[in-house]
């Protein structure tokens, strides 16, 4: 069985351990006003943990469950994601980010190694620079699915805190949140959570790619500063913000 496969199933048996709660913050499922996708089955959020430590595209690992998603193996469907990098040519990058037990379901082409480029996620292709839309009022990141507009923003005062919200069509209403926080898990020590209370695959992998999309330029360091810009993270992942 390929590696990937190795780590779903280890995971899938891991499944009491992921629904401890999360140390910093809890996303209350009261706090969703309207429904986003397919409603939720269980009435507490489901978690994602995140595996990289650094620059989020060198084979980070994010792991969890969606609770309450039936499936034909039970009540709860595992999620895994893999990000890795690698030249594809003199100067040109690509991610590739990898469901399950291979499936590639995205993939981020980056010019001069960190500049953006062009984006292919599903059957959708398009330039990077579409998914870092800033809202000047909120200072948040925008990106769209499916029609409807959702905005990762920063929390204010605190480091390395974002929260995600549906922002069209009105009302807005905050879906999941992303918190810095250490925790072992069986593939290793986990850096970053996110919870969120939407059942939506689609929704779930473009949050997470966008995430990665934001980055441009320098060192793509997660939770880190640097004296040309402030990076911070989204979803487990660099959002450049000039300071």
């Amino acid at each position: 069985m390929p590696v990937a496969g190795r780590v779903c199933v280890w995971w899938v048996e891991q499944c009491v351990y992921i629904r401890q709660p999360a140390e910093t913050g809890t996303l209350s499922v009261g706090t969703l006003i309207y429904s986003t996708s397919v409603p939720m089955a269980t009435n507490e959020p489901s978690h994602l943990f995140f595996t990289a430590k650094d620059d989020p595209r060198e084979d980070c690992i994010i792991i969890g469950f969606t609770y309450g998603s039936t499936t034909a193996s039970g009540q709860d469907k595992p999620i895994f994601f893999r990000f890795t990098t690698a030249e594809i040519s003199p100067g040109e990058t690509r991610t590739t980010v990898i469901r399950d037990e291979g499936q590639v379901v995205a993939h981020l082409d980056w010019e001069a190694d960190v500049h953006l480029g062009m984006a292919t996620i599903g059957n959708k292709h398009q330039p990077m620079s579409y998914m870092v839309i800033r809202n000047p009022a909120s200072n948040g990141r925008i990106f769209e699915v499916n029609g409807r507009q959702y905005e990762w923003r920063e929390v204010l005062g605190q480091i390395d805190c974002y929260d995600l919200f549906r922002t069209s069509p009105m009302p807005h209403a905050q879906i999941a949140i992303f918190r810095r926080e250490t925790r072992d898990t069986p593939v290793g020590p986990a850096h970053a959570v996110m919870q969120y209370i939407f059942d939506d695959d689609v929704l779930l992998l473009e949050a997470l790619v966008d995430g990665i999309a934001s980055a441009s330029r320098v060192s793509l360091m997660l939770f880190a500063f640097s004296q040309r810009g402030r990076y911070i993270a989204s979803m487990g992942y660099c959002v450049m913000q000039h300071v």
